[in-house]
């Protein structure tokens, strides 16, 4: 990633932290705290749609998250996806930037499921003789299963599918995520 994108990525997490830290704060009864911010670190695998001219990948990623309340959470995710060399001598960067809504059912338990629904783009360039820049809308829709190692530590697994326009493509991805919440966490 270069520094100009790490800088817009840096600026999209800001903005989205202190968005949602006025939102909890209206909610909020008691003194805000970092129990709320979790941090968390992803890999899975993307199945492009059959319209896409991009083979299937395994991807890394991280998210910086918030819990609003016990059952609501917002994450911002990046992903990097491929970053190949092409046949032709071209190079493929895909990257994908999401924000999802999150509603865990059964809060206090060690196993716990959700559904999610997610926004975000992605960002395909082709660097080379052919270069291009293409980006897509995606809205998704997912479920998961969250295992809690600990008032702090996470364990999510979860799959999800995206639409995106024009093409009407529907893609597909599973990933794992260890997440740490800050400070006391549930505690």
């Amino acid at each position: 990633m270069n520094i100009f994108k790490f800088k817009q990525v840096c600026l999209i997490a800001f903005s989205f932290v202190l968005l949602n830290l006025a939102t909890v704060n209206s909610w909020a009864e008691e003194e805000l705290t970092t129990d709320i911010v979790e941090l968390s670190f992803n890999t899975g695998y993307f199945d492009y749609a059959e319209g896409r001219e991009f083979d299937n990948s395994a991807f890394i990623g991280w998210g910086l998250g918030l819990q609003l309340t016990e059952n609501w959470r917002t994450i911002l995710n990046y992903s990097e996806l491929n970053n190949e060399k092409l046949d032709d001598g071209d190079e493929l960067y895909i990257q994908k930037y999401q924000g999802d809504v999150v509603y865990t059912f059964n809060t206090q338990g060690t196993w716990r499921p959700y559904i999610v629904g997610s926004f975000g783009e992605l960002d395909t360039r082709v660097n080379g003789e052919h270069k291009y820049r293409k980006q897509y809308t995606q809205y998704g829709i997912g479920a998961g299963l969250t295992y809690a190692i600990s008032s702090n530590w996470f364990v999510h697994s979860e799959f999800h599918s995206y639409y995106s326009n024009p093409k009407e493509n529907v893609d597909l991805e599973s990933k794992v995520m260890i997440a740490y919440r800050f400070g006391n966490g549930e505690g």
